[in-house]
């Protein structure tokens, strides 16, 4: 509430930030754009949590307000700012849940993948992160990729910097979250 106040309802913020680099729903699609960046353009179904829900989140009760239609610097800026408040929400959630007692469970060291490809997403803060492995039968995978979501994000930066203001690429490249190490491969 008060990071609304102070950052996200402010009037010049508001006024620099809305209709600044749209992603239209269209183009989310058409480039991959996955997690925050996803739902703030309006693609609500971009959330791995929701699709394919596991451990925790099974019963976690995610917020159905977790999505925007502006995809401009503001939706997004707003998505992160609620996923922010609903972290801390799961998180308190998934600590009431867990049951008292001594839990342990051993595992071995050695484990042999049978042969063939797997893949999998798990949610991520910047959206889904995807993992591809392909093992040859022995105890170690052949061949492990992953695919990280500012992979995408980072594809969509030259369309949305040109015709704007210099002072405003601070906002379009932090709005997107973009993890740079992640993208350097």
């Amino acid at each position: 509430p008060e990071l609304d106040e102070l950052l996200l309802m402010h009037p010049f913020f508001m006024e620099r930030a809305r209709g600044l680099a749209v992603i239209t729903p269209e183009a989310a699609e058409e480039w991959g754009v996955l997690g925050p960046n996803a739902r703030a353009s309006g693609l609500f179904s971009q959330d791995e949590r929701r699709k394919r829900p596991s451990g925790a989140y099974r019963d976690a009760g995610l917020s159905e307000s977790l999505a925007a239609s502006g995809g401009d610097v503001l939706a997004r800026v707003s998505i992160r700012a609620a996923e922010i408040l609903e972290s801390a929400r799961l998180i308190e959630s998934a600590f009431r849940r867990i049951p008292s007692g001594n839990f342990r469970i051993r595992v071995g060291m050695e484990v042999s993948p049978s042969k063939g490809i797997a893949a999998a997403s798990v949610e991520g803060p910047r959206g889904a992160i995807t993992a591809f492995a392909e093992a040859g039968g022995g105890n170690c995978p052949a061949n492990v990729r992953f695919f990280p979501p500012s992979a995408m994000a980072v594809q969509l930066l030259p369309s949305l910097l040109r015709g704007i203001q210099v002072e405003d690429a601070f906002l379009v490249i932090h709005s997107l979250d973009i993890s740079f190490s992640e993208v350097d491969k």
